[in-house]
């Protein structure tokens, strides 16, 4: 399994043809995939290192993607895309060992972050917030300021960056600026983590 080899899934060509693209350039070996049927097809005859996918497609959706993968090669690392956010979705990717879940259109900047970490070594799990540690705590707790903790309940709705800068008239700039705030103080890397942990709160 080559180091720096992508496999990228996705139905929509012109997405496609971006992603893999950017990837190239930032010197990543890419091979791309129209739909699930030919993202497993393809990941059998060469395992990637990661595995980018779509979440809503025809046939093999994202999901059985994700445990198709997992089982041929469970070292493989994911990152999930989606049009449609969902926090059961969102959730159900974490428990599959996704490493990030982004929204389209996602950011150069913000996928190219998310690959970077994918090819990092783990950090010490103790370097995390704990899957139940937040149930029992109110976001106050972990220093949150009340726009952070209003900017906490958008994301749980499932709400994309330049929708929550909307709904505040914020900058994006801005909503960006609180979220890096909001994954420092609650120790999680990306969106998926902090979804996750949001719903851990009873």
């Amino acid at each position: 399994m080559s180091d720096n080899f992508i496999l990228l899934i996705d139905d929509e060509k012109i997405l496609l043809d971006t992603i893999s693209h950017n990837l190239i350039k930032q010197g990543y070996t890419v091979v791309t995939a129209r739909n699930g049927e030919e993202g497993i097809q393809k990941f059998k005859q060469k395992p990637a290192k990661l595995v980018i996918t779509d979440l809503i497609m025809e046939g093999v959706d994202g999901i059985l993607l994700l445990k198709t993968v997992k089982e041929i090669e469970p070292s493989t690392k994911t990152i999930v895309l989606t049009g449609y956010p969902s926090v059961n979705s969102a959730i159900e990717a974490l428990k599959l060992g996704a490493c990030d879940y982004l929204i389209k259109p996602c950011e150069k900047t913000e996928l190219l972050k998310s690959v970077e970490d994918c090819f990092k070594p783990k950090k010490d799990k103790d370097e995390t917030i704990g899957d139940n540690q937040i149930s029992n705590l109110t976001l106050e707790n972990f220093g949150l300021t009340p726009r952070e903790i209003e900017i906490c309940s958008l994301i749980k709705k499932g709400m994309s960056n330049s929708e929550i800068a909307s709904q505040l008239f914020i900058s994006l700039n801005t909503a960006k600026n609180h979220i890096k705030q909001i994954h420092k103080k609650l120790k999680v890397t990306n969106r998926a983590q902090l979804v996750f942990l949001l719903n851990q709160r009873k």
